[in-house]
């Protein structure tokens, strides 16, 4: 009977478990288009590159420097670069709340605020935004759907009102000063 490969052991493309400092210059070659290779190496921290220059990308790549330039011109190149990093960085979100917990607890009131903000959506405000939001609350409750989608469309037809101004004549104190 033939082997079989263990499909789990075999590596795949998409990064999905916590990652080390293992890319590499074979890991970049295998990226198939040049412009993604060089969008995954720029959303690494620089301990994670390797290799650590975009001169040396360029070599490993078969590009040269310039058109690595022109790659970062391009609309829409940053925020592929973004979107990247962002899926770089978040599997060590759970680890960064845990240590802004630790902090909290000892009683850090800076990592308290924090803690509230990321997990507990808490935000900072003044009373008249409170209570603004309670009376919108109050009158949206009130409403139904089409009252509200009927109050919409007048809101869009309203003109600001027309301001005249009244030029008055000098009064005889004025003229005498």
């Amino acid at each position: 009977m033939p082997n079989k490969k263990n499909k789990s052991s075999e590596p795949t493309e998409k990064l999905t478990k916590k990652v080390g400092p293992f890319f590499s210059n074979e890991y970049f070659k295998q990226i198939k288009n040049k412009k993604n290779a060089f969008i995954e190496w720029l959303a690494l921290p620089t301990e994670y590159k390797e290799p650590k220059t975009q001169e040396h990308l360029g070599r490993i790549l078969n590009i040269s420097r310039v058109s690595l330039w022109k790659y970062t011109k391009k609309e829409g190149f940053s925020d592929k670069v973004t979107i990247r990093r962002r899926a770089f960085f978040k599997q060590y979100t759970s680890d960064i709340i845990e240590a802004i917990k630790t902090k909290a607890i000892e009683g850090d009131p800076r990592a308290q605020k924090l803690f509230l903000q990321v997990v507990e959506e808490w935000e900072e405000t003044t009373k008249q935004k409170i209570e603004r939001q309670e009376k919108r609350e109050v009158i949206f409750g009130v409403l139904s759907e089409g009252d509200i989608s009927r109050l919409q469309n007048i809101l869009k037809t309203l003109k600001p009102p027309e301001i005249k101004y009244q030029i008055l004549p000098e009064s005889n104190e004025e003229k005498n000063k």
